[in-house]
């Protein structure tokens, strides 16, 4: 064994002419540490295992006293296996904290950077996509086990920038733009389970401006909507071709509206409406030029 005057003890390869450590022993240091494997010029180089007085340990390869190559280290932050750089986690690795939260991919200088899956125990939420120092910029998905929602499209410093698109926990999708992780207000696509689909002006989480409704049965409304209601100048459209066009109010046209009726024989009507039919003064033309105005009663004019 030889004891060094800071208090070190080795026993292994050693180079007395030179009088240094070289090639398999065992140091340990006065601090409390230990490191055995290989050495050469007195300095940890090759394959070895070091442990910290602090508990933590590192297994795999050494460069020049560094942890450089591929290896294992274990601290109270959890364990990282993969490869070393300079005595930094610098390359392909995984790592699993102790909270239970994992990461799989790229890194640099100890941090995420680059292509990799990230899984976070604490939201249990799964990222994917590519990191710099940690955090998911450019093309990248979020999604929450718990909550059952997800979100893929463009990210900076780790929030949604940009373009993306959203999946609420009931399966409805919208897609949109996105500034520092909150949703803006214009133009959406939104897709519901049951079939319908949105096209148009978005405001506070809802229909607010001038959108396209396809229903689940195939009508469309196209128009004017205020907080998910229509409201203002719209065009519903059945899918058998019959459409009516008016004023809407609180999702209805109101009584003594005028407005516009397509029949689905290309008949039109132009004039007063009662819950969506001919009612009052009106003009109807057929689609050989005949024209009829005067009365109308429910739908039926008054000779």
């Amino acid at each position: 064994m030889y004891v060094f005057p800071n208090g070190d003890q080795y026993r292994g390869g050693f180079d007395a002419l030179k009088g240094k450590r070289n090639g398999e022993g065992e140091c340990r240091y006065a601090n409390g540490d230990v490191y055995s494997g290989h050495w050469e010029e007195n300095k940890r180089h090759g394959q070895g295992v070091f442990t910290s007085h602090d508990g933590s340990t590192y297994t795999g390869t050494w460069s020049k006293d560094l942890r450089h190559g591929s290896g294992t280290l274990q601290d109270k932050d959890g364990t990282y296996e993969g490869d070393f750089v300079e005595g930094v986690r610098c390359g392909h690795g995984q790592q699993r904290d102790v909270d239970g939260s994992t990461y799989d991919g790229q890194w640099r200088h100890n941090a995420r950077c680059g292509p990799g899956t990230y899984y976070d125990a604490t939201t249990d939420t799964t990222y994917e996509g590519t990191f710099l120092y940690n955090l998911l910029v450019g093309q990248g998905k979020a999604a929450a086990k718990a909550k059952q929602d997800e979100y893929e499209g463009t990210w900076l410093d780790g929030r949604q920038q940009g373009h993306g698109t959203y999946r609420f926990p009931n399966g409805d999708v919208i897609r949109g733009v996105w500034h520092r992780g909150k949703q803006q207000d214009g133009d959406v696509d939104f897709h519901t389970t049951d079939g319908g689909k949105y096209v148009g002006q978005w405001k506070h989480g809802k229909r607010n401006g001038r959108g396209t409704q396809v229903y689940p049965d195939g009508t469309v409304y196209e128009g004017q909507w205020v907080d998910d209601v229509r409201q203002g100048q719209g065009r519903l459209t059945k899918i058998t071709g019959e459409a009516l066009e008016s004023v809407w109010v609180a999702d209805a046209v109101p009584e003594g509206q005028a407005g516009t009726l397509t029949f689905s024989d290309g008949s039109v009507y132009a004039g007063m409406l009662r819950r969506g039919v001919a009612h009052g003064q009106g003009v109807l033309t057929y689609p050989d030029g005949t024209v009829f105005e005067g009365s109308f009663d429910h739908g039926v004019y008054v000779l």
